[in-house]
């Protein structure tokens, strides 16, 4: 994995103006950082986190968070074989992550989904499910304006 400066992994859109870039890009402490930049209207956030591409051997690592003004995310980053991410909320509602192809500059797929107002995220799941970590609790807070990913 290797790449130089940010790149565009993936772009997703909704029909009420809701826009999301995925960004991605090794720093140099030589970690993988992921990133979604949305804006709707004239607002505009990022956030993101950073670490090992997929750490302790996980299928996917991710993030979830919200800023003012725009709608609360889960941003995913996954290992190849991943087919589909879900996020699971508290209603039972499941919403499915837009998915990246893998991409060749990081051998990973990326992918963000934007969670209805209200809607409280309990899990995040793979398919195929991972045998070591079946489900996956996302990192929460956005670490670009102060909060930890990593808690």
């Amino acid at each position: 994995m290797s790449t130089s400066g940010r790149a565009r992994v993936h772009r997703g859109s909704r029909p009420d103006g809701l826009v999301w870039d995925i960004f991605a890009e090794v720093g140099i402490d030589g970690l993988l950082y992921t990133f979604v930049d949305r804006s709707l209207g004239d607002v505009r956030a990022e956030s993101g986190f950073g670490g090992e591409p997929l750490a302790g051997g996980r299928l996917v690592d991710s993030w979830y968070g919200q800023s003012d003004g725009t709608p609360f995310f889960v941003l995913a980053r996954t290992a190849p074989e991943v087919e589909a991410v879900i996020a699971v909320c508290a209603s039972g509602v499941e919403y499915p992550l837009e998915l990246s192809d893998v991409d060749p500059r990081f051998g990973l797929r990326f992918g963000a989904v934007p969670l209805p107002s209200g809607e409280d995220l309990v899990e995040v799941r793979t398919v195929p499910p991972s045998p070591t970590h079946p489900v996956h609790r996302p990192r929460g807070g956005n670490w670009l304006n102060g909060g930890s990913s990593f808690a």
